[in-house]
């Protein structure tokens, strides 16, 4: 059969050779004979191409069916030479135990032939025997027939054992040329249930493979992204410090800026404070020195006006009327305010405007000194406006 398609296959090729070969010369003829046939050179050309090629399908198709009956029958050529084999095997079993059998039966008559032979020796020895005496013969052959007696027992006995014994082994045989068999058979399914185990294992393990591979894959993209993303999250946070870190700068400056401009102003004010408390205290002095001298002048006017009494009465009529009508000067000197000593016009004026600075008896020394400072520069004023009147 394969030798069959093998012609098959080339009578097919040689066909499809000499149909490109006639195809390749109407190509050639159309072409030099005219060009207006092209249409249907290309006509003929696209037939010829179709026709190869369902050709060539035809073929492909062939074949693939010539190599499934291949593998067919290869299947069955197993198939064949496994029973071939099994029935090889069956018939050494049985020729084996024909053997066997054969070597037995041999032996038995071989056993047999003995045995005759030794009774017919014995016989021979008996009738020597009995010539000697009657009697003793008589003995000698009730002995002799009751050991082939019991001899004849034992081998009937052997020989029966011997029968079972070869029949016990022939059926242990038998058992065990199907065991065999069995054995074979059981080897043949498990060797087939293996390679299909084994098949499927391979592909159970690429798949494992293929699987873990994808896993590992997938792990090293996982952590390249994670990397990334901690590479991204450690340039953003250093981005942040160092933006933190300008603006800090930046505040930093600022507040130092800011703090320096505070602290230049608090000198200039201070320093301001300082030049006006000293105009202040230069034109407090020369008001104190005013006032003395226009103090002084006043109380020699009103010397004989002012004594103790009336500082007394005076002092007493303040606590009572709560009213201010004179002022004790730094000096320790009592300037009352009367109509003598400060002009009526402008006494309640005085009055309205030195009624913040009552005297105290309970006020201590430093404290009375800065009140009467005070009061001093008020009476300066005072004395400013009566003079101005």
């Amino acid at each position: 059969m394969r030798k069959r398609r093998k012609r098959e296959r080339k009578r097919r090729e040689e066909e499809e050779d000499e149909e490109e070969e006639e195809e390749e010369r109407g190509r050639g003829e159309s072409c030099s004979s005219s060009c207006r046939a092209t249409k249907h050179v290309d006509l003929a050309a696209e037939r010829g191409r179709g026709e190869t090629k369902r050709r060539e399908e035809e073929l492909a198709a062939e074949r693939g069916r010539g190599e499934e009956e291949e593998r067919r029958e290869e299947e069955e050529r197993i198939k064949r030479k496994r029973r071939e084999e099994e029935e090889r095997e069956e018939r050494r079993g049985e020729r084996k135990r024909r053997g066997e059998r054969k070597r037995r039966e041999e032996e038995g008559e071989r056993r047999g032939e003995e045995r005759r032979e030794e009774e017919e020796r014995r016989e021979e020895e008996e009738r020597k025997r009995r010539g000697r005496g009657e009697e003793r013969g008589r003995g000698e052959r009730k002995r002799r027939e009751e050991e082939e007696r019991r001899e004849g027992e034992e081998r009937g006995r052997g020989e029966r054992k011997r029968e079972r014994r070869g029949e016990r082994k022939r059926r242990e045989e038998e058992l065990a040329a199907e065991r065999g068999r069995g054995e074979r058979k059981r080897r043949g399914e498990r060797k087939k249930e293996e390679d299909r185990e084994g098949e499927e294992r391979g592909r159970g393990e690429r798949k494992r493979r293929e699987r873990r591979g994808e896993e590992r894959e997938e792990e090293r993209r996982r952590k390249r992204r994670e990397e990334r993303r901690e590479r991204r999250g450690e340039e953003r946070r250093e981005e942040e410090e160092r933006r933190e870190g300008e603006e800090r700068g930046r505040g930093e400056r600022k507040r130092r800026g800011e703090r320096e401009r505070r602290e230049e102003e608090e000198r200039g004010r201070g320093e301001e404070r300082e030049r006006r408390g000293d105009e202040r205290r230069e034109e407090e002095e020369r008001r104190e020195e005013e006032l003395a001298s226009v103090t002084e002048s006043k109380l020699r006017i009103n010397k004989n006006k002012v004594n103790a009494e009336v500082c007394q009465e005076s002092v007493a009529q303040q606590k009572q009327s709560n009213k201010l009508n004179f002022v004790i000067l730094p000096a320790g000197n009592v300037l009352p305010l009367t109509a003598e000593s400060v002009p009526s016009a402008n006494l309640d004026r005085v009055r309205f405007a030195l009624k913040v600075l009552q005297v105290k008896e309970d006020v201590a020394g430093s404290r009375r000194k800065r009140n009467l400072g005070r009061q001093t520069s008020s009476v300066v004023k005072v004395q400013q406006l009566s003079e101005e009147e």
